[in-house]
């Protein structure tokens, strides 16, 4: 996976996508901070259209 190669992984791993993941969570709750929108986190199986209905 070449595209792995840049970011300094020789070898794929979940541990990488977890890497990437975390990072670009972390890049957009802060992007959505410096907005003032809020961050909404939902757990696993929880309906998205219950959770944001006011």
């Amino acid at each position: 996976m070449a595209f792995l190669h840049h970011r300094g992984h020789a070898i794929p791993s979940p541990a990488c996508f977890g890497q990437i993941t975390d990072a670009f969570k972390t890049g957009l709750r802060a992007w959505a901070a410096r907005l003032g929108i809020p961050w909404i986190e939902f757990q696993k199986g929880e309906r998205k259209d219950d959770g944001v209905q006011r």
